[in-house]
């Protein structure tokens, strides 16, 4: 499929330069004085360039191409020259991760994440299809695939970063002094990511456990503690510090080694459990919400109260922002708004009032 798609572009360019409106603009501009916009093949140029710009995708790779017409406004010999640059671009598994990959049959704004299979019930570590297998059952295989079959095997697809409908709605309301704003604003369509729970792990650590002065999401308090829990959590448990340098080492993982990746041409497909853990699909929820932005309520005082006391005109007032989101449950009190890749445990956005008092004179 990956060559069929290189062949179908390498067949357009080849067809635009064969075309018979190509070749008779082309001879125009070689026999006139000066060279503009006008006698050249432009438009012809632009349908090149925009077949040619872009990513085709090949058997160890990504190739960029791209094409591009230069000319002098005013010479009597004149040269057009072609600029043809190529780059090979090794897309990573973070590119997946991310979302800025672009798939078949996918949005251009959609993201993966890696397939989570449950806690081990023995110590309560994740578990994902290439720690589910052993070398000797898969290592042959893994060793003959590209980086794309890499990442695809391990990871689904988890929908769009950014949602397709989204937007505010202002309402005023206003009965004989009382006056009441309020502002909604709502998003549809997105996915993300819950904020991570092993950002500070990487094969530096002696242990897994928190730092005494790091805060850590309190979900962590539902983690896997004895053999049972994992049918009732989610949250892996702690592992003794032994086991868990074993899963940070490129030692013990043989997905890891380097003869399984860069002494082949291959990139790794993450580097390790946990931070597989905090990019997997059990990680992933719905980004969608209707919040409570902003409300304000006002009270204009009655003139003749005023008058009483020397006064012309005055109001009271209460305000308040950020006062309620209605979201999935599974954010935990994480803002929908707020990204899952965070490597700091990020304070969800928090609600202020206020009260106002204004007095003229």
């Amino acid at each position: 499929a990956e060559e069929d798609a290189a062949d179908k572009v390498l067949d357009r360019i080849e067809g635009i330069l064969d075309d018979p409106e190509f070749s008779d603009k082309w001879d125009a501009a070689e026999g006139a004085d000066v060279v503009d916009d006008d006698n050249l093949p432009w438009p012809v140029l632009e349908d090149l360039q925009a077949i040619a710009v872009g990513r085709v995708s090949l058997p160890k790779g990504h190739y960029l191409l791209s094409a591009t017409g230069v000319t002098p406004d005013s010479v009597e010999n004149y040269t057009v020259s072609w600029i043809i640059d190529g780059g090979l671009q090794w897309k990573a598994y973070q590119d997946y991760l991310n979302g800025t990959v672009q798939t078949v049959n996918r949005s251009i704004d959609g993201f993966y994440s890696y397939k989570f299979m449950g806690l081990d019930p023995t110590d309560g570590r994740p578990i994902f299809p290439i720690t589910a297998t052993t070398e000797e059952e898969f290592g042959e295989k893994f060793s003959s695939m590209t980086n794309e079959e890499r990442y695809m095997s391990q990871m689904v697809y988890s929908g769009e970063r950014t949602p397709f409908l989204s937007g505010g709605i202002s309402n005023t309301f206003t009965w004989n002094r009382f006056s009441m704003s309020l502002f909604l604003s709502y998003s549809i369509g997105s996915k993300i990511r819950l904020l991570r729970l092993y950002s500070s792990i990487n094969s530096s650590n002696l242990t897994m456990a928190p730092d005494p002065m790091e805060n850590v999401r309190s979900e962590i308090k539902r983690r896997w503690k004895n053999p049972g829990d994992e049918t009732k959590t989610s949250i892996p448990g702690i592992l003794s510090n032994n086991a868990f340098k074993e899963t940070v080492s490129y030692n013990t993982e043989w997905w890891r080694s380097r003869s399984y990746n860069a002494a082949i041409g291959r990139k790794d497909v993450a580097d390790h459990i946990w931070q597989m853990y905090d990019y997997s699909d059990i990680r992933v929820v719905s980004g969608d919400y209707l919040k409570i932005s902003s409300l304000s309520v006002r009270y204009n005082i009655p003139e003749n109260i005023l008058k009483k006391v020397g006064i012309r005109s005055a109001y009271v007032g209460f305000s308040g922002t950020n006062l309620y989101t209605f979201c999935s449950k599974k954010l935990n009190g994480q803002d929908p708004t707020q990204s899952g890749s965070s490597s700091t445990i990020t304070q969800s956005v928090r609600p202020t009032y206020s009260l106002t008092l204004n007095v003229s004179f």
